[in-house]
């Protein structure tokens, strides 16, 4: 009913797709069976379709219009890299259900939608690219989400083989890296912070072919009643608990790096003589020492599960979190002053002696620059 060119049916062995009023027909394979297809069911506000099976209870095939607009005019791909238009989505909270939480082989459950925007884009037919299949070579799509400044929000990857792909926005930013965290982006590793409802650009890049920027509309769960105004405080104060938990995850790692340092010295010395171990040992327990006295994590350690729950509202900060996060502020500049002092200090003195004695294994460990 909305384009003629774009048919559908339903048979016994699976569902059927013509792109051209019915001249060339092509089975439906992407994730539904050859099983039969009893009923369809389009839904108007979403433009999905509803396919009810006989043997395998229902699918729905979200967001129709790519086909529906290669079907209106079947040279889309004919220039190269197509991104179709994006639908809405919505900023929104899903709570646990009643019932079975564990169910194992007991319960029969069909794959749920990936969450957030569904983002559809095309590759023209043609001369292959060499690692077009994989998600993570060159020949990938990368779609990316930007901001009304031009900024890059996200970056995701998809198929660069010739054919329609999609991928899923799960309306975040990519998280900000901290040094030498290889954790961030993994499936259950740290997610970045939700955007606030507003209008994004979206594009899609292969090699040196880059489509045109298309709007995105993220929109407010209308269940919930909160003033773009507080929205904006609230994400003002999660960026600044990410730069903070950085800071403390960079803290962390300083430490940990001038703890393996000693220790690892330590372990080679046992087989040295007194002469040459003594000295090194007590200026690694200086080291220690001045590490304990001068450099206290659990000041801003109080703060973190404060700080970690601010991605948990969307409403205006309250007080209590507002004083987290100046606290935690205030305990890890004191503790970056004193493990910045003790790395230029005590530590930088036990790696001289160390490289003096002829072992050279201390790597040099950089102090820590507050932004």
């Amino acid at each position: 009913p909305v384009e003629p060119n774009l048919l559908w049916a339903g048979s016994e062995l699976g569902l059927w797709v013509w792109l051209d009023r019915g001249a060339n027909w092509q089975q439906f394979a992407h994730g539904i069976t050859a099983v039969p297809e009893r009923s369809l069911v389009r839904l108007r506000r979403d433009h999905d379709l509803v396919v009810g099976t006989f043997g395998r209870a229902l699918y729905v095939i979200d967001d129709i219009r790519p086909l529906r607009e290669l079907a209106a005019s079947r040279g889309v791909l004919a220039a190269g890299l197509h991104l179709f238009e994006p639908p809405h989505g919505w900023v929104r909270r899903t709570r646990a259900v009643d019932g079975y939480h564990f169910s194992g082989a007991s319960l029969f459950k069909g794959e749920t939608r990936a969450p957030g925007i569904l983002i559809s884009y095309g590759v023209a037919p043609g001369e292959r690219v060499e690692g077009a299949e994989s998600t993570g070579e060159a020949g990938a799509v990368r779609v990316e989400i930007l901001d009304d400044d031009g900024q890059v929000l996200r970056t995701l990857s998809g198929s660069g083989a010739p054919g329609v792909h999609r991928v899923a926005w799960d309306l975040r930013e990519t998280l900000p890296s901290v040094e030498g965290d290889e954790a961030a982006g993994a499936r259950f590793g740290p997610t970045g912070p939700e955007v606030v409802p507003a209008t994004y650009r979206v594009r899609a890049i292969q090699g040196s072919d880059t489509t045109a920027l298309h709007a995105v509309e993220v929109l407010p769960d209308p269940r919930v009643e909160v003033s773009m105004m507080d929205r904006v405080a609230r994400r003002a104060l999660i960026d600044e608990g990410l730069r903070l938990t950085r800071q403390w995850t960079l803290l962390q790692r300083r430490t940990e790096a001038v703890r393996e340092a000693v220790d690892e010295v330590r372990e080679l010395l046992r087989s040295q003589p007194d002469e040459v171990r003594e000295p090194l040992e007590e200026a690694g327990d200086a080291v220690l020492d001045a590490l304990a006295e001068d450099v206290d994590l659990e000041a801003a350690a109080r703060y973190r599960r404060v700080v970690f729950g601010l991605q948990s509202s969307w409403d205006a900060p309250g007080e209590g979190e507002r004083l987290a996060v100046e606290r935690m502020d205030a305990a890890l500049a004191t503790a970056i002053e004193g493990v910045n002092a003790l790395l230029e200090g005590a530590f930088a003195d036990f790696r001289r002696q160390v490289s003096e004695a002829r072992f050279d294994l201390v790597p040099e460990v950089e102090p820590i620059v507050r932004r």
